[in-house]
């Protein structure tokens, strides 16, 4: 009986355990070329993709943390950079959701 405990548990530990997503796959294709300039670049060092809800629409931040801005690469989900005014901003500071990284330098 004592035998059957461990492998009990790590039947349950195995079968518990979920497979990480594959997150490339996720990337738009008109965002690829923007993270394949930033791979192969030399400032490829704490920069990320985001993607973000709000309004039931998926956003993509890439950010890196040297830069100067905060949301200076936000792009709806058709690939245009976002140029909102304060309010709209604001409104998606408050209420954007369910963050998931994409993608961050391999450096």
């Amino acid at each position: 009986m004592k035998n059957l405990y461990p492998i009990l548990f790590l039947f349950i530990f195995l079968v518990s355990c979920e497979k990480e997503e594959n997150t490339i796959s996720e990337i738009p294709e008109w965002l690829q070329s923007q993270i394949e300039e930033l791979e192969n670049s030399e400032y490829c060092f704490d920069c990320s993709l985001t993607k973000i809800t709000f309004n039931n629409e998926f956003y993509y931040h890439i950010y890196c943390g040297f830069w100067s801005c905060m949301y200076c690469k936000l792009y709806d989900p058709n690939g245009e950079l976002i140029d909102w005014s304060s309010d709209n901003f604001n409104n998606f500071l408050s209420e954007k959701k369910d963050e998931v990284v994409l993608w961050t330098c391999p450096n």
